[in-house]
């Protein structure tokens, strides 16, 4: 028994008096004299002891003692900074809509983003000083508020510069198609006058059917002849042999470059699978080859075992070059598919430029790797890969020209009006007024419009419904996290958590596609959405032909322009930022002899009702996946909302949680795993680790890197980059989630690395008594 402490009850009094005062907290409320003290919570009191015990167990008193309560704080905070990304992101791709579309309708050479930009980004500013000035737990919040002010100016930057870029390129594209156009609205303008000129001599003979569409067969062949005779189509151009040209120039130096791209099979045709340029399963397909190639470096290493009373930890020699490639190649794939992706939605013609481009990219994203000269040599791997990827691309890039043939060839345009010009030539022949015929033309030139209009509104309303609606996409990326953690153990399928582990972003990318489409499908948001931005259309145009129609009546008198190019002008001016539809392919309807204005409004508006009606049975019948030609997918704008930062621990690959891309301070993660996860192994053995980070980096163990450098866990960030750059915190923090992944899929993981999970690496016996309703009940609270 232990001798009497007489001071006993008087350090416990002592005890008590500080913890009491010490869990008292200042609040500053907006006035900064006035300061109020308040006691904390239960709670939060729980919370902080929990971390203060915690900080005893690891002898880190620093930062553990307020850990908790800080990683709470940073999440919400998080999550709000989505909330305010999301809400300038939403004004952005607004305002690009109208924009494109002034650039299109020839009203905008030059484009004037930040002022419109400038009254969201404002108004967002001020949520967030009252977020910093009236959100609980102030005192901490305030040392993320200067960064978190200036990630969101950069923000804006970043999509002003994407818009200004965005707009560039288009009036760049309209400057070098402008000779086209105006040749393409001269032809067009002579069918519609030859098409009246015969409508009249065969009005007075009352035609059938069939002796119109005779009659109209006549004079489209001849004016398609004349047509021809003016313009001289240039040939198609052979991509995969200027491919194979680029790659043998590019790559001289190599010895027998010309047999190897000619041997490799890389110019003939592609499987069906490769047309999609996945970048997951080209670079996959590109490793699976490089594998055979180096197979000589592929085994375990065998070196001398140091002498010391530690274990000696490091993750296999030669396996760890393997999978420093393969993510450099995966990051590499990931970029060229980026860029072809970005070509294809600027609707440009195929270029051999490209190819340098893209070779260009694949050298500067080697170049920083240093890891590539431990398998082969940068040359070749620059030239393997260049193969592979070129390969991937042929087919796209065929596509691309082809459609850009299709859109800007002139012929093949006007050959695409026959049908409305054949409509127009049978209302004419049937006695039809010069009203009605104005109005089904151009009804038919604004149904595309609206038609497009409505496909590019549909895209940002579907990403805004999914990110207020949709559980996994409404917060912060960690929370989606969480839910694809979750439903990888529903299904419990390994190469999805393979595909998660050592490919996080093509992974988040997949199923960000899939929760729309399943939303899509579900909600019906096409039909809905659609429904909704026609009728918006439909009263928007009534509104302006009424507004036009009334301007035009008062301004005719001043004017020396007729009536009808009067309500053009004024008509195409209203509807420039919501609608495609330049006035200067409308000019050839300038003379048309109409004085009944009211008329006119309403044979426009009739016409356009029936369109409309035609349209919603299309888009009611039509999914997300039919949509084409959108300036965005919902996809790709959500994912650019959730992506925030793609780091992964050196040791254990688990993602960078920040829901900010370039966030300030070292990548962490609230949870670590078990780095044979990774593939880490024990020196001179075949054993798989089992031990994790925040275990080890307290722990006396030490790493190996292939460059035969060693470090203790303890001074991990001596390393030097990535392991630098990255806060591991020993604790105790740890999921049941990745204990069980680790035993249900031993075998699989042990067949991946050629190792087994023994020895020092033996799993405990606990993890095994771990089941999946546990796992799933750990998630669900990280959920909420």
């Amino acid at each position: 028994m232990a001798p009497p402490n007489p001071s006993y009850s008087q350090n416990v009094q002592d005890l008590k008096r500080v913890v009491l005062n010490t869990v008292k907290q200042q609040n500053i409320d907006g006035n900064k004299d006035l300061i109020i003290q308040r006691v904390l919570t239960i709670s939060e009191f729980k919370t902080k002891v929990q971390d203060l015990w915690r900080a005893l167990l690891t002898e880190n008193f620093v930062f553990s003692f307020r850990n908790s309560l800080e990683i709470t704080t940073y999440c919400k905070l998080e999550v709000k900074y989505c909330e305010w990304a999301w809400e300038l992101r939403h004004n952005v791709l607004q305002l690009e809509n109208r924009l494109l579309n002034e650039i299109e309708n020839n009203s905008k050479t030059k484009t004037v983003i930040v002022k419109e930009v400038e009254e969201t980004y404002e108004n967002v500013k001020k949520e967030i000083e009252k977020y910093f000035q009236q959100e609980k737990n102030q005192e901490i919040l305030v040392q993320w508020k200067s960064k978190i002010e200036k990630k969101y100016e950069q923000l804006k930057s970043e999509l002003i510069q994407d818009l200004k870029t965005k707009c560039q390129e288009l009036i760049k594209a309209k400057e070098k198609r402008k000779k086209v156009d105006e040749n393409r609205a001269q032809r067009e303008e002579k069918l519609i006058k030859q098409s009246k000129e015969l409508a009249e001599k065969l009005r007075t003979k009352d035609p059938s059917e069939a002796e119109l569409q005779q009659e109209f067969e006549k004079l489209w062949k001849k004016w398609e002849k004349d047509a021809a005779s003016d313009f001289t189509l240039s040939p198609e151009t052979d991509i995969p042999a200027q491919v194979e040209e680029i790659l043998i120039d590019r790559f001289r130096s190599l010895p027998d470059v010309y047999d190897r791209v000619q041997n490799s099979g890389a110019m003939k045709p592609c499987p069906a699978d490769y047309f999609s340029l996945h970048s997951l399963s080209v670079a996959e397909r590109f490793l699976d080859c490089a594998s055979k190639i180096y197979t000589k470096c592929i085994s375990w290493a065998r070196k001398p075992k140091n002498s010391g009373s530690s274990n000696e930890f490091s993750k296999n020699f030669i396996l760890e070059q393997y999978k420093q490639v393969e993510n450099v190649t995966n990051n590499i794939t990931e970029t060229v598919v980026n860029y072809i992706n970005k070509k294809e939605k600027e609707k440009v013609d195929y270029s051999p430029h490209y190819i340098h481009e893209m070779l260009n990219l694949i050298s500067n994203n080697v170049e920083t790797c240093t890891e590539i000269n431990k398998l082969t040599s940068k040359e070749d791997y620059k030239f393997d890969l260049s193969l592979h990827l070129c390969k991937s691309c042929i087919v796209r890039f065929t596509l691309m020209h082809q459609a850009f043939r299709t859109a800007n060839d002139p012929l093949l345009y006007l050959k695409s009006m026959k049908d409305t010009s054949y409509k127009l030539f049978q209302t004419l022949c049937r006695g039809a007024s010069s009203v009605t015929a104005f109005a089904d033309f151009l009804t038919s030139r604004l149904e595309d419009a609206i038609n497009q209009a409505v496909r590019d509104q549909v895209c940002i309303d579907i990403a805004n419904e999914i990110r207020q609606s949709c559980p996994p996409l409404k917060e912060s990326k960690i929370k989606l996290e969480y839910y694809l953690q979750k439903e990888l153990a529903e299904k419990e399928e390994f190469e999805g958590f393979w595909e998660y582990i050592h490919f996080p972003k093509t992974f988040f990318k997949r199923h960000i596609s899939s929760y729309v489409a399943q939303h899509c499908r579900k909600m019906s948001c096409v039909k809905i959405f659609s429904e909704r931005r026609l009728d918006e259309h439909y009263t928007l145009v009534s509104r302006v032909a009424m507004k036009a129609t009334e301007t035009s009546e008062k301004l005719n008198r001043a004017e020396e322009k007729s009536k009808v190019s009067l309500w053009l002008d004024l008509f195409c001016a209203d509807l420039e930022k919501h609608l495609k539809i330049p006035r200067n392919t409308l000019t050839h309807m300038e003379d048309e002899e109409i004085n009944d204005m009211d008329f006119l409004q309403e044979s426009l508006m009739d016409a356009l009702k029936r369109s409309i009606k035609s349209l919603k049975e299309i888009f009611a019948s039509t999914s997300l996946g039919d949509l084409d030609n959108m300036k965005q997918d919902p996809e790709d704008i959500l994912f650019t909302q959730m992506s925030g930062c793609w780091a992964q621990c050196p040791f254990c690959a688990a993602i960078c949680t920040n829901s900010i891309e370039g966030h300030p301070g070292n990548h962490s993660v609230p949870f670590h795993r078990c780095d044979g996860i990774k593939g880490w192994g024990y020196y001179q053995t075949d054993y798989l680790s089992s031990d994790i980070c925040t275990t080890l980096v307290s722990s006396d163990n030490k790493f190996i890197l292939s460059d035969n450098r060693t470090f203790a866990y303890k001074t991990y960030k001596d390393a030097g980059p990535p392991y630098s750059e990255w806060s591991i915190v020993a604790d105790d923090s740890e999921l049941k989630y990745w204990k069980w992944f680790v035993c249900r899929f031993q075998k699989e993981l042990e067949k991946k690395y050629d190792g087994k999970f023994e020895g020092y690496g033996k799993i405990p016996s606990a993890w095994r008594n771990i089941t999946k309703h546990e796992i799933l009940s750990e998630l669900e609270k990280q959920m909420n």
